[in-house]
């Protein structure tokens, strides 16, 4: 084999009683700290709903087609009758000089074919008690004149305001340019949809609320040839144990251009029960396009889930709108999902341009601040930023303030930007997985930006991931990973915390301005690998930046626990500072825990500062800590400006390298190095130390194969 000379262009090295590496190694030489262990990441599983419902193995509805029928429902209008009177005076199919509401409907019930009802005067009719629901059984099309003019009321009835279902056959109803307020009774405070097709189009469905056990406060969607079209219409202030907006329990639904909430908090739906104040879908399929489900919530004291929507067992598919602003109160309970909770047994739930952003958990427990996904996932050009998990007592933990995955995630285009793991209430500690996102199975990211998480755990506590934690298999192309952050007694992996049981891919990716900030112990600021191989291939790291006030670094960027193969990768801008007694540096730019294999890699501008007694910097560039069995291979590496100042009677071991074991270094460049320490009993192995820890062994390399010094 052909042996590249190892190029070294010495640097300034100055010290009180400095050495360089021809000199014995100091008796006194500090040893290695025992690196922390890390506080495992165990996710609880959720309680299992307790719905009077249970998980189905029913074939799920067709989906429907986008557009209802309304041109042909006015085409085929048999009758036409006109509502002139406001009261609730009656319960007759009569519609003459006096007709109401009921009596349109009850004689449009009575007549064959499509009927039409219009509507004389504008104003409020209020339900008459003694009568209860409204009750279309036939085909029918119902034109207020405007939310605003034609308003239909529940108060004082205790009942629900529409009741549509099934007369001698499955009828198509329509309602347009209605409120549908203070509806109250059993499931379905404002419309209840039972076999039968139902059109709201231009509707504001308000201020309705259903007993305590019931579910579905606006609207209930029951059975499973159920077919319903809501568009351009309101769904807000409604009120339920589950599903506070809409419940759908089965059928087929298509949401058009639609506001589930609205623009602030006293316009969200509410489900008092702890699962979704926005949408319950149970064994719906449902599509929506341009749909905005924002300001709901899920409150309860013992455990809440889907803030904005909790999708249970058959396919969601949005397209465009958004899910944010939305809330699950815990109480002392866990959280799950603050905008979303996709728990669909297989089916799979498409996001494509939807926002999901500004959701929050607040609890003792939390996981999927944005979203929570156990099933399969895809989303393109979506966006999960800016959401939240809040704990409320120490030592509480919270995976995932953007998205926590248990399933099968497929991320195309868009961001995860700005998601918080953060202490509220009395908690000064806590336990923070994956600011950004947390995966525990498949997850595949291309051209995402993950760009200023903070996972912040307290001096206390521990911080794992800013930007995301990969429990199980990973894929990174095209990624920017930047402006996170990890706070914690412990941080690591400010950028990604990688535990994968499965190699991590990372091809074609940007790693810049990532920070861990820790009291005791700071790790790979922009990737902790502790899992199974690290592959990057074409790939940025810029920027990473470690500060622990009492304690130490390890890894600088980069911490490989397992098989370290790189491609092409520059690392640059590194910067580790550590106060208090004893304060060390392991790797400046990375750390290698076992074998690696790199070719093409450039760290440059790495600098290491202890401040305090006894400071030690072991390796200033990188630190091999490799298998006694196989040689680390390195083809062309380059390590320019690595700057090494340790004080107070420190150590300096490996100004540029450090390696434990074999090395196989074949083409390398060391430039600009320099190395200071302070106070005395002070030593400094300028460039390169080679501690080994077998002399010979038969069968095996030397322990060092490189050129001249």
């Amino acid at each position: 084999m052909d042996i590249v000379p190892l190029l070294i262009a010495l640097g300034a090295s100055t010290a009180a009683g400095a050495v360089n590496s021809s000199v014995a190694r100091p008796s006194n030489a500090k040893h290695q700290p025992a690196r922390p262990t890390a506080k495992a990441a165990a996710p609880r599983t959720p309680q299992t709903t307790t719905t009077t419902t249970t998980t189905t193995t029913r074939k799920p509805a067709a989906a429907l087609s986008k557009t209802p029928a309304t041109a042909i429902l006015l085409s085929h209008i048999a009758h036409t009758y006109t509502v002139r009177k406001l009261n609730d005076a009656s319960n007759t199919a009569l519609c003459g000089i006096n007709c109401t509401l009921r009596n349109a409907i009850n004689k449009a019930n009575a007549t064959a074919g499509v009927d039409l009802i219009t509507f004389a005067k504008i104003g409020t009719i209020t339900l008459n008690a003694a009568y209860g629901s409204l009750n279309p059984t036939t085909s029918m099309v119902i034109q207020g004149l405007g939310p605003a003019k034609t308003i239909v009321s529940g108060q004082g009835c205790t009942c629900g305001l529409f009741d549509i279902e099934y007369g001698t056959s499955r009828p198509t109803v329509e309602i347009d340019g209605m409120k549908i307020t203070k509806g109250s009774g059993e499931n379905g405070g404002g419309v209840y949809v039972g076999s039968a097709a139902v059109i709201l189009d231009h509707d504001v469905i308000t201020d309705n609320k259903v007993g305590a056990s019931y579910y579905g406060g606006g609207v209930y969607v029951g059975n499973t040839d159920s077919q319903f079209w809501l568009t351009a219409s309101t769904v807000s202030a409604n009120n339920a144990l589950y599903g506070g907006g809409i419940w759908f329990n089965y059928g087929a639904a298509v949401l058009s251009n639609d506001t589930i909430g609205g623009t602030k908090a006293a316009q969200g739906n509410e489900a008092v029960g702890g699962y979704d104040g926005g949408i319950y879908n149970d064994d719906g399929v449902i599509s929506a396009y341009n749909t905005h489900v924002d300001h709901n919530r899920s409150d309860t004291t013992s455990g809440a889930y889907g803030g904005g929507i909790y999708n249970c067992c058959y396919t969601l598919s949005m397209q465009g709108g958004s899910v944010s602003n939305n809330v699950v109160n815990a109480g002392t309970g866990s959280g799950y999902g603050g905008g979303l909770y996709l728990d669909s047994s297989g089916y799979s739930v498409q996001l494509d341009g939807v926002h999901v952003d500004g959701n929050r958990i607040v609890g003792t427990y939390g996981e999927g601040g944005g979203i929570y996904n156990s099933t399969y996932l895809q989303m393109t050009g979506s966006t999960a930023s800016g959401n939240a998990i809040i704990l409320t007592a120490d030592n509480d933990s919270g995976y995932g303030a953007g998205i926590s995955d248990e399933s099968q995630l497929q991320m195309i285009g868009g961001s995860i930007n700005g998601n918080t793991i953060q202490r509220g209430g009395a908690a000064t500690y806590i336990n923070a997985y994956g600011a950004g996102f947390y995966e525990d199975d498949w997850a595949t990211f291309n051209a995402v930006t993950i760009k200023g998480n903070k996972a912040l755990a307290g001096a206390s506590g521990y911080a794992y991931g800013g930007g995301g934690y990969g429990d199980y298999s990973d894929l990174f192309r095209n990624v920017v990973v930047s402006g996170n952050h990890a706070n914690g007694y412990d941080a690591y992996g400010a950028g990604l915390y990688l535990d994968t049981g499965y190699e991590a891919h990372i091809s074609h990716g940007t790693f810049s301005g990532n920070v861990n900030s820790a009291t005791n112990y700071a790790e790979g600021a922009a990737i902790d690998q502790e899992g199974d191989d690290l592959a990057l291939s074409d790939v940025s790291i810029v920027g990473s930046t470690n500060t622990v006030s009492a304690g130490g670094v390890y890894a600088g960027a980069v911490y490989c626990y397992y098989e370290c193969i790189w491609d092409h990768v520059a690392i640059s801008t590194t910067t580790n500072t550590v106060t208090g007694t004893n304060p060390y540096v392991y790797g400046g730019a990375m750390y290698s825990d076992d074998v690696l294999k790199w070719a093409g890699v450039t760290i440059a501008s790495t600098t290491n500062t202890t401040h305090g007694s006894s400071g030690s910097i072991y390796g200033g560039g990188a630190y091999f800590d490799g298998s006694s069995s196989y040689a680390d291979e390195i083809s062309v590496l380059n390590v320019h400006a690595t700057k090494n100042s340790a004080s107070g009677g420190g150590y300096i071991y490996g100004g540029v390298l450090y390696e434990t074991n074999y090395l196989q270094l074949n083409g390398a460049t060391f430039s600009a190095t320099s190395n200071t320490v302070g106070g005395n009993s002070a030593y400094i192995y300028p460039n390169f130390d080679a501690q080994l820890t077998y002399s010979t062994r038969s069968g095996l390399p030397a322990q060092l194969s490189i050129g001249a010094f």
